[in-house]
């Protein structure tokens, strides 16, 4: 996994965003799948979710905990 350029963008349907604690990715295929992942890379461990709305619905994984060096993937 590349590290996050400042523009947020990798390539074409693949994005990131520097956060205080590590990068969030996204990527969207070409078969209508999507999927986004969170590398933490340093502070405490989290509780966190993953969401997204999509045609005015809102869709989102259940709570996880993340400790630091760890990625955590939703599809």
């Amino acid at each position: 996994m590349a590290s996050c350029p400042g523009d947020g963008h990798l390539s074409t349907n693949y994005t990131c965003t520097s956060l205080s604690s590590g990068e969030l990715y996204h990527r969207k295929y070409t078969n209508d799948q999507a999927s986004t992942w969170y590398k933490k890379t340093s502070g405490s461990g989290i509780t966190a979710r993953v969401g997204y709305t999509r045609a005015g619905s809102t869709h989102s994984s259940g709570w996880f905990r993340q400790a630091s060096g760890t990625t955590k993937t939703g599809n």
